[in-house]
């Protein structure tokens, strides 16, 4: 019997001496002959748990064809399609996992930020300085509505003024001197100065209110989308992009349609070698330990780290006023 024969009996029944003795215990060097021999689809290197990382690897490294196949089978959370490796779930959340444990943002926020259902503290602020905070950042069609909805609220109203010059100017125009009459022209004065914009403000609480509402929503959600970018941002270490629903064949009922979430891994030989090589010693921690991408991926790297803001950016809360104006004012 030729000697491949022999050792792929041999091999193939758990009984390693031949790789001992004629192959000098390397394991590398047997598969490059059984490969070289042109009979390595034969081996039945999958059951080899003696040699199985070391196995992994070459295989990975020389046959990445028949690698696939034992990745698909032991790692429950990984398909390939179209040429892409994706990681699968029933949703996003258990990608919170890979994240720290921190004081600032809790791995649970994360998961709710990822999932779509986080509720963060509505930020309120009796003290806000209206004119600046909000007014001054909106655009010009906001503008108009502005002054459209304080003349709903205030038109033929004799507003009393405590100290504003440029209303006592108007005033004065108006041919009083104790209190103003607006108008669209006059609103476009007022709301230009801040002193102005506050006694107008005060005597039309309706549209006052909903300008804090307003801010409110705009800086909460300012906030949560730093967070949502800042969360993508660092998964981009494994991740390409953030993902898709889609819907497949039950794995129990081929006639029913399930949920699936999936995204594109980055990297995923370049994960599951330095997984192979940090436990090529271990014979128990092969890939099946785990049996998936995603608790490898937590156990054997560094967890990711997010900065949380103290304030969201002002560019952000400027484009969200101007977003929700019409929702909030009408």
């Amino acid at each position: 019997m030729a000697l491949i024969d022999v050792v792929i009996r041999e091999f193939n029944s758990k009984d390693y001496d031949l790789i001992e003795t004629a192959f000098g215990d390397d394991i590398e060097s047997f598969l490059n002959f059984v490969n070289k021999k042109g009979r390595i689809e034969e081996l039945a290197w999958e059951d080899a748990e003696d040699y199985l990382n070391a196995i992994c690897i070459w295989m990975l490294r020389k046959r990445p064809d028949l690698f696939d196949k034992y990745i698909l089978n032991a790692l429950s959370d990984v398909t390939y399609e179209d040429g892409k490796w994706y990681y699968t779930d029933s949703d996003k959340g258990d990608l919170s996992k890979l994240f720290c444990h921190g004081r600032d943002i809790s791995q649970d926020t994360i998961r709710a930020i990822l999932e779509g259902e986080y509720d963060s503290n509505w930020y309120y602020d009796d003290y806000l300085d209206l004119h600046s905070s909000v007014i001054d950042d909106l655009n010009d069609k906001n503008i108009d509505l502005l002054i459209d909805k304080l003349m709903d609220e205030l038109s033929g109203v004799q507003i009393n003024y405590d100290d504003s010059e440029l209303l006592e100017s108007i005033a004065e125009e108006q041919g009083h001197s104790d209190y103003v009459t607006v108008d669209k022209e006059n609103l476009k004065r007022i709301l230009k100065d801040s002193s102005a914009t506050k006694e107008i403000l005060d005597s039309a609480p309706d549209t006052e209110g909903n300008l804090r509402n307003l801010y409110s929503i705009s800086h909460s959600n300012a906030w949560e989308s730093e967070i949502y970018d800042s969360v993508w941002s660092e998964l981009e270490t494994y991740f390409e992009g953030h993902g898709e629903y889609t819907t497949k064949p039950s794995t129990f009922d081929k006639n029913k349609m399930v949920q699936v979430w999936k995204i594109p891994i980055n990297d995923l030989y370049g994960i599951v070698e330095n997984y192979l090589q940090e436990n090529i010693r271990y014979n128990d921690r092969n890939l099946d330990y785990y049996g998936n991408i995603i608790d490898i991926i937590d156990e054997e790297n560094e967890c990711l780290r997010i900065r949380v803001p103290d304030y969201p950016s002002w560019s952000k809360i400027k484009e969200n006023l101007n977003d929700y104006f019409g929702d909030y004012i009408y």
